[in-house]
């Protein structure tokens, strides 16, 4: 077996990187997938107009939203990956997956074996995913069991006002 040490990585990254520009160019990508209520049946439609997988379309999709989103990819009960955009990181909402065992939250779609697929999504409380979220704050929870490949893909839309920060211990200095 290869070691892939830190470098090789990023090698891969940059090349992932590549690819998705030159199969997804942003200002097509970003026509097809402009709305404010984004869902799996939307990626859908670009992952086949640009001839890329639905999780390539989704990770497009994340990486360049202006919206409060996470994507998570999980298998067994159990996150393998979650990316967050840039508005859902500044906001918080984010896992930290790397070298970590992160189990799906109870109570969510994406933990409930009973539903194989929800591509439009359901209104669920942002405290299942994130404890620290505000009681009140509500998310749309959408999931999509990719059977060929063995994993659940998860997006999660948030309201752009939602900050799910642990909040702060500050001590008499």
């Amino acid at each position: 077996m290869v070691h892939w040490g830190p470098e090789m990585r990023s090698i891969e990254a940059e090349a992932d990187d590549f690819a998705s520009n030159l199969l997804m160019p942003m200002k097509q990508f970003r026509a097809c997938t402009s709305t404010s209520d984004i869902d799996f049946d939307i990626l859908s439609d670009a992952s086949s107009k640009f001839g890329v997988s639905l999780t390539a379309a989704a990770l497009r999709w994340i990486r360049s939203t202006e919206q409060c989103a996470v994507l998570i990819l999980s298998r067994d009960g159990f996150m393998d990956w979650a990316i967050s955009s840039d508005k859902a990181r500044a906001n918080g909402a984010f896992y930290r997956t790397k070298g970590r065992v992160v189990e799906l939250p109870p109570g969510s779609l994406a933990a409930d074996e009973t539903i194989a697929s929800n591509r439009s999504g359901d209104p669920i409380s942002l405290n299942t995913w994130f404890k620290h979220a505000h009681r009140d704050a509500v998310a749309k929870e959408m999931k999509l069991v990719c059977e060929n490949y063995g994993y659940t893909l998860t997006l999660l839309s948030l309201s752009n006002g939602d900050k799910v920060w642990e909040p702060k211990e500050w001590g008499n200095a």
